[in-house]
């Protein structure tokens, strides 16, 4: 598909994140940052049934501070997902995907406990 890329100015998506939801059983949040505010639909499978592919669109977000612009960013909760299942994703427009395939592993039901410590750097610029 690179080719339609080319044709159509294709934008990115980058900083592709994922973290659990409240049930992370059944839950999933992805969020990422593109030039293009219609980069703003996910479509996703369990691994293996491509043919059982879902779509969702996210909520989109820009600000500006200063001189800077931040890019446009997108949130969106993947919900009723089965428990202890890979899931193939990949992000685009209603157009065209513009992202790599992707995959993540919902818990099992069972599972114990998790305790998770994470810090991140939101990349400002000149730290503002």
């Amino acid at each position: 598909m690179w080719w339609l890329c080319a044709l159509v100015a294709c934008a990115q998506v980058e900083q592709v994140h994922i973290a659990l939801g409240d049930d992370p059983c059944t839950q999933t949040r992805l969020s990422w940052a593109s030039d293009s505010k219609s980069m703003n639909r996910v479509e996703y499978f369990p691994q293996g049934h491509p043919t059982s592919r879902l779509s969702e669109i996210s909520q989109v977000h820009h600000y500006n501070w200063k001189e800077y612009q931040s890019p446009y960013l997108h949130h969106v909760l993947l919900k009723d997902l089965l428990p202890g299942t890979k899931y193939c994703y990949s992000i685009g427009s209603e157009k065209t995907m513009g992202s790599s395939e992707f995959c993540f592993k919902t818990l099992e039901r069972d599972s114990r406990s998790i305790v998770l410590g994470l810090i991140g750097d939101l990349g400002q610029t000149r730290g503002v």
